[in-house]
């Protein structure tokens, strides 16, 4: 992936829908707006955030034959989302 920097994701405690970032310690939701849960509504940085963990599987996939990716592993994100 081009313009990336690898940061630890963390899933929501709940659903897919929701995860933490291990880099700025923000809660982020596809679902609901900051006001309501108490997280930052940002479908876009969730969906960047599912593509990075599907990435990571597919490449420890062809590494080691088994996905492994667990909640606080390290993904390759956009960095766009980060001050460098």
């Amino acid at each position: 992936m081009k313009n990336t920097i690898r940061k630890r994701v963390y899933r929501g405690r709940s659903t897919w829908s929701a995860f933490k970032d291990g880099g700025t310690g923000r809660d982020y939701s596809r679902l609901f707006p900051k006001y309501k849960a108490k997280l930052e509504f940002s479908a876009e940085w969730c969906e960047d955030a599912i593509l990075a963990v599907q990435a990571e599987n597919s490449r420890l996939y062809k590494e080691t034959g088994r996905c492994s990716w667990t909640s606080g592993d390290y993904v390759s994100m956009p960095s766009k989302y980060y001050t460098l």
